[in-house]
């Protein structure tokens, strides 16, 4: 296998949804995760706004022209609610954003093959 990372912007990411989301599906039905569709359906109905926030960036590998795995995100806004959704609360000095201090990673899968 030959593979290759390409960074891409949302546009060119919202292009490869297809692959993107047999990628994840493949990466969380695997233990322990379990996913089934109706998580990759739920993860892919954001994908449609992620990709089109402003400093979003992919990583995307390949094999050849197949998608094999995935990285994307993009910077966190002052509004965000990220910091809420962790287990253990996050100090207010750590909570401020800016558009500019923290790169959020919403998704990383690899197909497992």
């Amino acid at each position: 296998m030959t593979m290759t990372v390409r960074l891409l912007g949302g546009e060119q990411t919202a292009q490869l949804k297809t692959q993107l989301q047999a990628v994840f599906a493949e990466a969380f039905v695997e233990p322990p995760y379990g996913e089934g569709p109706a998580v990759v359906e739920r993860a892919f109905r954001r994908f449609r706004s992620q990709v089109q926030r402003r400093g979003f960036r992919a990583a995307i590998a390949f094999d050849g022209e197949d998608v094999v795995g995935m990285a994307y995100g993009y910077p966190l806004s002052a509004n965000t609610g990220w910091w809420d959704t962790l287990t253990d609360a996050v100090p207010d000095e750590l909570r401020h954003e800016d558009g500019h201090r923290t790169f959020g990673l919403f998704e990383l899968a690899v197909r497992p093959g």
